[in-house]
């Protein structure tokens, strides 16, 4: 089935996010602004997710930023500390990358298709992205 960014269940589900945003300022309903929205989130909740979430080696030290502490102490709190402990131990797990194989999601070849296709263009953009990278 194709997404259509006339589509009024599309227009109803890009209004209600608008809803949801502190602002509500996603830009005027569009095939390039629903585009647009949607390779954000995704960036949002692969890479960028990925790049803030790993902190738990600035965060083993109680002393280090800590979430709280008490006035005139240098460091955290033993109830910051373990709640600090129990996020990272809650969420630091490795989970599936964007490039996984979820062709098992789609129940039409050509969507499997598409996802094979986008999954291997984002593959190669990851090998040019490292190959810039050694060059540093």
């Amino acid at each position: 089935a194709e997404v259509r960014c006339d589509d009024p269940l599309v227009a109803a589900w890009y209004s209600r996010l608008a809803s949801l945003l502190p602002r509500g300022d996603l830009p005027p309903l569009s095939c390039g602004s629903l585009a647009d929205v949607i390779a954000t989130f995704a960036h949002h909740v692969s890479a960028l997710h990925g790049h803030v979430g790993q902190v738990a080696g600035e965060v083993e030290d109680p002393c280090f930023a800590p979430f709280a502490w008490r006035e005139g102490e240098l460091c955290g709190t033993p109830r910051q500390s373990l709640a600090r402990a129990s996020i990272m131990a809650a969420t630091g797990n490795a989970n599936p990358r964007i490039v996984d194989d979820y062709t098992f999601l789609f129940e039409a070849e050509e969507a499997k298709g598409m996802w094979r296709t986008l999954t291997a263009e984002l593959l190669a953009f990851g090998e040019g992205v490292d190959a810039r990278n050694e060059a540093r």
